[in-house]
């Protein structure tokens, strides 16, 4: 596989088809684990990023895909547009139609993500893992409960609403014709 095909989501797409890891126990885990290192190390190698030899826990594994993930940001853009939302990444701000948005960490970060992913319908459990981290445990409504803020804050108020349902799916940000 040629390096410049994996990006952070595709590391997770890689992790995520190892279902095997949750049933198969310690044993099942380092022989994943063993599996996933060669991989990333063949792979996702880069300045900074070293691999040990020796037997590692799960949890490092994790943790070392988590840096990685942090340090990969496939599109870099400062400015985020749909429609006539218009958010700023360097000055934090946000604003449709001219008029500042104001709001919370959480917000921002969930509309940065659904901004940099525009088109794409992304799921609750994807939003979590993103927003969040990969230790939240997820089943409440919390995902709703910011998505229903962000719509009072970005749509209200406008005939084009940009953040759209997709049922049983998820969210997504576009703007309707």
């Amino acid at each position: 596989m040629d390096k410049t095909m994996i990006s952070g989501a595709r590391a997770l797409e890689f992790l995520g088809q190892f279902d095997f890891i949750r049933e198969a126990g310690t044993e099942g885990e380092l022989a994943a684990a063993e599996k996933i290192r060669k991989y990333l190390e063949q792979n996702v190698s880069g300045p900074g990023i070293t691999f040990r030899e020796e037997p590692f826990s799960f949890e490092e594994l994790l943790a070392r895909v988590r840096v990685l993930l942090r340090r990969s940001t496939p599109d870099k853009a400062d400015t985020l547009t749909v429609g006539d939302l218009v958010m700023q990444i360097s000055s934090r701000s946000v604003s449709r139609g001219g008029k500042q948005i104001e709001l919370s960490a959480k917000e921002f970060s969930i509309l940065e993500y659904l901004l940099r992913n525009r088109g794409t319908v992304i799921s609750r459990t994807r939003l979590e893992d993103h927003i969040w981290n990969y230790d939240y445990a997820g089943g409440s409504n919390v995902v709703d409960v910011y998505i229903t803020y962000l719509r009072k804050k970005i749509d209200a108020g406008f005939d084009k609403k940009l953040i759209h349902t997709v049922r049983g799916a998820g969210w997504v940000i576009k703007e309707e014709p």
